[in-house]
């Protein structure tokens, strides 16, 4: 009896890899292929790395972005208090980072008088609408940082939002390691929270519309895509779909978590996007 549940584990246990890592994921990423951060599933985002890789893209440049709403400080919000914060938020995520920018914008508002005639109140006298901090700079060599973190102050509701987009050229083996531990890093317990990771790569092959869109859905059908949609134009297709291995999800009526998106590229070749749970931006 003990070896028939010893044997019904072991079946378990392998179905379950099957159904994670089954077909394309199974075979291990050959070393200094471009799935970055030492190229196992378990990475964060191995899956965006393996659609470069079966689309036989390289990969150029990994963006990402989060956004998080914080639990203000019961004190009044001030551009001191959040230069603070931002240089707190900074230090965690490299103690040696140095930025290359730093600006402060303060903007005050108030409501003027129901009585047109009445003297307007002092600017300096009322609680400022919005503060931005905003800090940028190189965060490691060939990788960027830009920083915002805003704070709102409305009918005595305070809010703090933190934006922080960064970037890396090349391969973006270092980015891909840090969104997997972001959150962590920067020791914050968000109201909500978003974060999108992109990549975007080079085909050498320059594919028509009807190519373009039978790639991307091929690379998304052996993601474990499901509700595979696309859009087309002349000379760039976007496609999207949900895949249970990939967390999030977005879309009003269909789950979406993932997109691929192809353009043809004015200087030869082809270029090649793929995000979690979108794209972010242009292309």
């Amino acid at each position: 009896m003990r070896r028939f549940i010893f044997l019904a584990l072991i079946s378990l246990i392998i179905m379950g890899a099957v159904f994670l890592f089954g077909g394309e994921f199974a075979a291990p990423v050959p070393g200094g292929s471009a799935a970055g951060g030492g190229g196992g599933a378990g990475e964060p985002y191995f899956l965006l790395y393996r659609a470069m890789e079966l689309a036989g893209a390289r990969v150029t440049r990994g963006d990402l972005h989060y956004w998080a709403e914080l639990a203000p400080e019961r004190e009044a919000l001030t551009a001191p208090r959040l230069e603070a914060q931002a240089d707190g938020l900074l230090w965690r995520l490299a103690p040696r980072f140095v930025p290359a920018a730093a600006s402060t914008r303060v903007e005050r508002g108030f409501c003027p008088p129901a009585d047109g005639d009445a003297p307007l109140p002092d600017p300096a006298a009322v609680l400022p609408a919005y503060i931005l901090v905003e800090r940028a700079g190189e965060l490691y060599p060939g990788g960027h940082l830009r920083l915002l973190l805003q704070g709102l102050e409305a009918k005595e509701e305070r809010a703090v939002h933190l934006f922080l987009t960064l970037r890396e050229e090349g391969e973006a083996r270092r980015l891909g390691e840090l969104a997997r531990r972001l959150p962590a890093v920067l020791e914050l317990a968000p109201r909500h929270s978003n974060l999108t990771f992109a990549l975007t790569g080079r085909l050498p092959s320059t594919l028509d519309s009807d190519a373009m869109e039978a790639l991307a859905r091929e690379v998304a059908g052996k993601l474990g895509a499901r509700q595979i949609e696309s859009v087309r134009e002349e000379f760039m297709v976007s496609v999207t779909g949900y895949t249970p291995l990939l967390k999030g999800k977005r879309g009003d009526t269909l789950p979406v978590n993932l997109n691929l998106a192809l353009r043809r590229d004015d200087s030869g070749g082809t270029i090649f996007w793929v995000g979690t749970p979108l794209i972010p931006g242009m292309y």
